[in-house]
């Protein structure tokens, strides 16, 4: 019964590895590896042992089909047929029934995508069915295609007319070779006399078939092994070729575009590998193979670059499997020998439009990958890698390894100074320096492991005669108002002004996680201008305010959300002697941290102020503002971290002067009119402009914008409902007397 077990396979001598169909690619001489994108899962059954693929093909989309042995694939119901998606994922919705009862072994297809089976079939989906059957587009069993035979099919082609030319055997010793119609009956006239099996068949371009197999007669005619009929079935008496005496089956034919054949065998005494025939069956004595010993052909395959893929088991003297693919040139001799795959039997493989080459078979890993009876492997050119010993990312250029894939402890570059310290990573760019000041000329380097004597990893020297002219070397920018001078990295003297960091937060927009909400900001209703000057707000530095932004600096970095930018505020520096004295002020910033940044980049508050102490504020369009207890001092380069959110820094007021939310304290909310009080009621207070916003007329109106009146910054002012802003001012002044007045603490 076909298909013949592995075991007979053995002890005949005839080992069946890989047949690959050509794709449509320049060049095969590369080598081959596991595809990793192939993604199968557990794969087909569980049971190793019960696993074999005899055909896999794709069809022009990249679907993989495959039959054989099989029952399920991912634990899904599959027996003996299936069609997978391009990634190796199972196509659920194609032959979803419960399969054929017994072994299908052969796959084809006609112009319109059906599909032909060949095999044993008994049945189909539960149905009776023929061995030679036809499945609809959507996998079903096409009741229509009815060939009539019950024998078990071996080779099988589909003509270009969609015609179909089988061969089979019976169980008493009935050998055929028959053609159907497209739809499936057999044509009485096409009938071939065969003594024995055939293997493999190839339809010529003048429609004459090629046989190949174990046979010894055809027609009455002795022919061993190869023969070549006419199209109306009759042998063609023109086509001699050499006598087999290899004692090896016949199972690959290919013929190229010129006409020429190829045949598994070997037809000379004491050669290996394939042969190839002139039209006529004569050998071609340009082509010389020059394969090592070869213990079986399954099929050939010719490229579109002329080169030939010769699929089998090629062994050593000791018959010892070396390689399972061989690429060979249109001369014989050997493009490529890759040594991968299956470690196993494959019987069949199939190429995809990318190239990729699909593997079904009787084996349990695919290059070293576990990969029950299916896999794919993909054409790479070597790459060489470097040893990594020390995993610093860097390889040992002594230490070379050209593979497929990336070996692990393996990298691509070849720079490590020291592969046993990860610690010394590769050479360096050194500087000369010829002031000996630690910075070098940029311009005159050189790359090594070690410093050389006379240089400098760090370049960028403002002047390589001077020791004292580098970058961050003091100097004097002749500027009484900057402190810290230091020489830039454009080689400029430049100070900076007193630097000042506090950290502050909202009452209203605190959530549970400890950050702010942006709202404003995620409703675009944040304004790139500061809105303090049209407040009324007179203290800036500049005397005129107007302090802008740009829409990336209210979102600086997708990366860190927490810096994207709450509301402006305004940072305050006051007198020592007079805290009511505004000294110097300037708007920022304030981040979902708490940080505050200067408007147009994310560095602290500067002012232009002398190196000394002083009472720092900071205020809200309607949140109350805070100032500290104490003077700070800000005689130093850095900018002082202020954190009046967590009790580290005391505050004017104490307790009553910040709002506990949480673990954090903030400002207290609903100081709408940015008078410096929250008012509930009587004259001037805090909730009459939240109604007068809205209209002032129906309370259930509300507005959307960037207003005062948003006391809880969501960029809509409501005066009744959830979430209103008017019971942000009553919660604020305690919720309870509605005349309570709840002030700041900044001095008058």
């Amino acid at each position: 019964m076909f298909p013949i077990s592995v075991q007979s396979l053995i002890r005949s001598g005839v080992a069946i590895l890989l047949s690959i169909m050509a794709a449509n690619r320049s060049s095969y001489g590369q080598g081959l590896t596991y595809d990793p994108t192939f993604q199968q899962g557990s794969g087909l059954d569980n049971s190793p042992n019960e696993v074999n693929i005899f055909t896999v093909r794709v069809d022009d989309d990249d679907n993989i089909y495959a039959c054989g042995f099989l029952k399920s694939y991912n634990g899904v119901l599959r027996s003996g047929f299936l069609r997978l998606l391009p990634d190796g994922s199972l196509d659920t919705q194609f032959c979803a029934g419960s399969g054929a009862l017994s072994s299908v072994s052969l796959i084809d297809f006609q112009s319109d995508g059906r599909v032909i089976l060949g095999g044993q079939m008994e049945t189909f989906d539960g149905q009776p069915c023929f061995t030679l059957l036809r499945l609809n587009l959507d996998g079903t069993l096409d009741a229509t295609f009815n060939t009539g035979i019950t024998w078990d099919v071996t080779a099988l082609t589909v003509l270009p007319n969609d015609e179909i030319v089988a061969c089979g055997r019976g169980n008493f010793g009935d050998y055929y070779v028959k053609r159907f119609s497209a739809d499936g009956v057999m044509d009485p006239s096409f009938s071939p006399i065969i003594d024995n099996t055939a293997w493999t068949m190839v339809a010529q371009a003048d429609g004459k078939i090629l046989l190949g197999g174990v046979f010894d007669t055809v027609n009455g005619l002795a022919v061993q092994e190869l023969v070549r009929l006419h199209p109306d079935g009759s042998v063609d008496t023109t086509f001699d070729p050499p006598v087999n005496t290899t004692e090896i089956q016949i199972r690959a034919i290919a013929v190229q575009a010129d006409g020429k054949i190829l045949v598994s065998v070997p037809f000379s005494n004491g050669g290996f590998g394939p042969s190839r025939l002139l039209e006529n069956g004569s050998m071609d004595p340009t082509f010389q193979s020059s394969l090592g010993a070869l213990g079986g052909i399954n099929e050939l395959n010719v490229l579109p670059n002329g080169q030939v893929v010769v699929s089998g088991i090629v062994v050593d003297e000791n018959f010892v499997q070396t390689s399972s693919v061989v690429i060979i040139n249109g001369n014989g001799s050997v493009a490529q020998s890759t040594i991968c795959g299956p470690f196993g039997f494959g019987y069949s493989t199939a190429v995809d439009s990318q190239g990729r080459i699909v593997v079904g078979g009787a084996f349990q890993n695919c290059d070293s990958e576990a990969a029950n009876g299916l896999c794919r492997l993909i054409p790479c050119a070597e790459t060489t890698y470097y040893a990594d010993a020390d995993g610093d990312g860097l390889g040992n250029e002594a230490a070379p390894w050209s593979a497929c894939v990336q070996p692990p402890g393996h990298v691509l570059n070849a720079t490590d100074c020291d592969d046993t310290t990860p610690s010394i990573t590769g050479p360096v760019t050194w500087y000369l320096d010829g002031d000996g000041d630690g910075f070098g000329v940029i311009d005159q380097n050189l790359v090594a492991c070690s410093q050389p004597m006379g240089y400098s990893a760090t370049a960028g020297d403002c002047d390589d005669m001077d020791e004292f002219n580098y970058p961050d070397a003091p100097c004097d920018d002749d500027n009484p108002f900057t402190h810290f001078d230091r020489i830039r990295p454009d080689c400029t003297c430049a100070g900076q002004g007193v630097l000042v960091s506090p950290v502050v937060y909202l009452d209203v927009p605190l959530n549970d996680d400890g950050l702010m909400d942006a709202t404003l900001l995620a409703n675009g209703l944040l304004p790139t201008t500061e809105p303090y000057t049209a407040m009324g707000y007179q203290n800036f530095a500049n005397g005129v305010g107007g302090f802008t932004t740009t829409p990336q600096m209210l979102d600086p970095d997708p990366l860190e959300p927490e810096l994207q930018a709450v509301d402006w505020v305004i940072v305050e520096l006051r007198s020592v002697s007079s805290p009511n004295t505004i000294l110097a002020a300037a708007p920022g910033l304030l981040r979902r941290n708490g940080s505050i940044t200067k408007a147009n980049e994310l560095t602290p508050s500067e002012f232009a102020l002398e190196l000394d102490e002083y009472f720092i504020a900071v205020r809200h369009r309607n949140h109350l503002g805070v100032m500290t207890l104490q003077p700070v001092n800000l005689d130093q380069p850095v900018p002082v971290v202020l954190d009046l959110s967590d009790g580290s820094t005391a505050v004017n007021g104490g307790s009553n002067a910040l709002k506990p939310n949480g673990t954090k304290l903030a400002l207290w909310p609903g100081d709408v009119r940015f008078n410096r009080n929250v008012q509930y009621a009587g004259q001037n207070n805090d909730r009459d402009p939240i109604l007068v916003r809205i209209g002032g007329v129906v309370p259930t109106n509300t507005v959307q914008g960037y207003f005062n009146e948003d006391v809880n910054l969501d960029g809509v002012v409501k005066y009744t409902g959830t979430d209103n802003d008017r019971d942000k001012v009553l919660q604020t002044i305690g919720g309870v007397v509605p005349t309570n007045i709840r002030l700041d603490h900044l001095p008058n």
